[in-house]
């Protein structure tokens, strides 16, 4: 494990290298490397894009980071690096109608994830002290651990984690961003966003499954509904879609949801069985790969024809063989025809499905909800399965039969798309054919790549790889993919070619018919951000304003009353104490001059004068003898100060006591 900024929020950023990251993080190498080769073709010659490659640059980094990251403090720190700078890709375009509101919308979303997840990486810190993978691994298989910490806690960490990579992954019901950043970001960033930066919240919600719910089959099963209403949403929405980057972003969502479905088998099995992490692992590999591919090629029509609108772009492929291969190859691969990847990765998701009932049902794991109903549920679970594998078909078929097959109503056009022999260079068009070749490869030897990459999560897993049981070319497993793609062919032949497609002046034209759905962002989160929410705290708040007006003015009142009582209290004891300890002198203790004796001998001499002066009948002759004291008094106080004060008198007092002294020594 390599520890770097040891000190950054007093926990560090650490990383390592092994087997099961590396995975994920060689899939961005890749990426990445192919989406910057056609970049440098897909923008115009001499525009600005400095911003762009920078941020493209950062994001590369957070991604890596984040799939090498060994606890959630370092994931939590590369994935806010990488969802604030791809922001930046989606606004690329301003021109392009939508930017700004998807834009607005993916930061929103960021944001609120990002909170989200941190505030689950606070209540795991507080619960184990720690929040590295390897630790969390351990601590919630640990009967004696899991006895000491509060469950509610724990289920709160775990839900914020969820939320905050379920919506980076694009999982119903936080899909809302992803069809629109997608498809008005440009065609580079948006194989990107849709083939590996959907993947950083999987493997979010992967390690949370790991590290936090491990053991829970009850949070698994949720999971499993949330992943089976995940892929079921994608497919609809891209059938409906009339714009070939929408339709793919659409798919990327409904893919999502079939690697969901793999975590959750595996989850519920509790590791008994590990045909569904093989068939999860594969998918990842299978979706990126192919997203890269479809992406790269809806770049180049757009590139060309400067629209999205299956209506404008009608025709564009169908004289350029390469572009017609190598989107066959990745169509057919995620729709799940026999002999290529996707057949493979769904064939193992599909089998860990049946494997969780038949293990359900023979009694050898106890049911995760509804007791022995849960079998009849995991064989509806299993339908709807292969119905969104068929409408996966369904939907790639159309975008094929648009583009590749059918020409455009404007001959003209249709003439210059024919004419387009130069639309991508030699270098990309040898990528595109190395790609393409991968999906046959891969689903040839389905069984050994699903192996190979399998064994690179046991160490971390604790669980062994050695050998795999399910034979992907059996005839179960052949007759379930033929069941699927019957669903689409049927799907496609009677509802897209009769409802979704119309005729108009002897052409068909693609409609788009958006009142058929249920918009969550306009119908439920806008008006619950904006208008409900606010509504509701703007209530309550006026509630507590008139509460707090009532209750201050109560206050206030009572302190009058009790400032009144308090006065009148300690007026009373002023009063008390002026009347007992603090009694008023007598008159002549505020005399002008004098003190108490000098006010009596004065009063008795000046009485004692007008007394003679009565007797011998003649005139006041005597002064006033209480003044006349009282300033000789006043003078023998300055005259004794002064003395005292004196240089003489202290070295008087010194001689004085000192004859004292010898003396004392002489006779005692």
């Amino acid at each position: 494990m390599t520890e770097i900024l040891g000190q950054v929020c007093g926990m560090g950023l650490h990383f390592t290298w092994d087997g099961f990251r590396a995975v994920f993080a060689v899939l961005a190498v890749i990426l990445w490397a192919v989406a910057t080769l056609f970049s440098r073709e897909y923008f115009p010659k001499g525009e600005k894009l400095k911003v762009f490659y920078l941020s493209w640059a950062a994001a590369f980094l957070g991604t890596e980071g984040f799939f090498l990251s060994t606890d959630f403090y370092t994931a939590l720190i590369c994935f806010e690096i990488l969802s604030f700078s791809s922001y930046l890709w989606v606004v690329q375009e301003k021109e392009e109608p939508g930017s700004k509101e998807a834009g607005n919308l993916y930061l929103a979303i960021s944001v609120i994830g990002g909170l989200s997840a941190l505030m689950g990486v606070f209540l795991l810190w507080s619960l184990f002290g720690t929040v590295e993978y390897s630790a969390l691994y351990a601590a919630v298989r640990d009967e004696a651990v899991m006895t000491s910490i509060s469950r509610a806690q724990l289920y709160a960490a775990g839900i914020c984690l969820m939320v905050g990579f379920g919506a980076k992954a694009g999982a119903w019901p936080v899909h809302i961003w992803l069809p629109k950043a997608h498809a008005v970001a440009p065609a580079p960033a948006s194989s990107v966003l849709s083939g590996i930066l959907t993947k950083v919240g999987v493997f979010g919600v992967w390690m949370t499954c790991l590290c936090v719910f491990w053991g829970r089959g009850l949070f698994f099963f949720i999971l499993l509904i949330i992943g089976l209403v995940t892929m079921l949403t994608g497919a609809i929405l891209a059938i409906w879609s009339v714009d070939i980057k929408r339709t793919f972003a659409c798919s990327s969502v409904s893919q999502i949801g079939f690697i969901m479905t793999g975590i959750s088998c595996f989850g519920l099995m509790e590791g008994e069985s590990t045909v569904p992490l093989q068939g999860f692992m594969l998918h990842v590999m299978n979706h990126s790969i192919a997203k890269l591919v479809l992406f790269t090629i809806a770049g180049v029509i757009v590139k060309h024809t400067h629209s999205r609108d299956f209506n404008v772009i009608q025709g564009f492929g169908r004289k350029k063989p390469l572009l017609k291969v190598c989107y066959g190859a990745a169509a057919l691969s995620l729709s799940g025809v026999v002999g290529f990847a996707g057949y493979a990765s769904k064939t193992l998701l599909h089998e860990g499905i049946t494997e969780y009932a038949d293990l359900v049902a023979e009694g050898a794991l106890e049911a995760a909800v509804f007791g022995g109903a849960l079998v009849p549920i995991l064989k509806v679970v299993e339908i709807l399965f292969l119905c969104a594998g068929g409408c996966t078909f369904a939907y790639m078929l159309k975008v094929f039969m648009a583009v590749f097959v059918e020409k455009n109503a404007d001959e003209k056009v249709q003439k210059a798309y024919d004419e387009n022999a130069h639309y991508l260079s030699g270098p990309m068009r040898a990528i595109l054919v190395a790609l393409a070749a991968a999906f046959p490869v891969v689903g040839v030897c389905g069984n050994l790549v699903a192996q190979s990459v399998g064994k690179l999560g046991e160490t971390f897993l604790g669980v062994s790889f050695e050998s795999i049981t399910v034979q992907i070319f059996s005839g179960e497993a052949l007759l379930s993919s033929l069941i699927s793609l019957s669903i689409g062919a049927i799907i496609y032949v009677f509802f897209i070619r009769r409802v979704l497609v119309s005729e108009k002046d002897g052409q068909r034209v693609y409609v788009y018919r958006r009142q058929c759905f249920i918009d969550l962002e306009n119908t439920i989160y806008r008006p619950l951000l904006l208008q409900v929410l606010p509504s509701v705290f703007g209530f309550l708040c006026g509630i507590l304003d008139r509460f707090l007006d009532a209750a201050v003015s109560v206050a206030l009142k009572i302190s009058a009353v009790v400032c009144m009582a308090a006065n009148c209290l300690v007026d009373s004891a002023v009063v008390f104490l002026r009347r007992t300890l603090f009694k008023e002198s007598p008159a002549w203790s505020e005399l002008k001059e004098g003190n108490a004796l000098t006010h009596l001998a004065g009063s008795f001499l000046n009485h004692a004068g007008d007394a003679v002066d009565v007797i011998f009948q003649r005139e006041q002759s005597h002064k006033d003898f209480e003044h006349e004291i009282a300033s000789g008094v006043k003078r023998m106080q300055e005259a004794n100060l002064l003395i005292s004060r004196s240089l003489s008198f202290g070295l008087l007092l010194f001689c004085l006591g000192l004859l004292l002294t010898v003396l004392y020594v002489l006779f005692f």
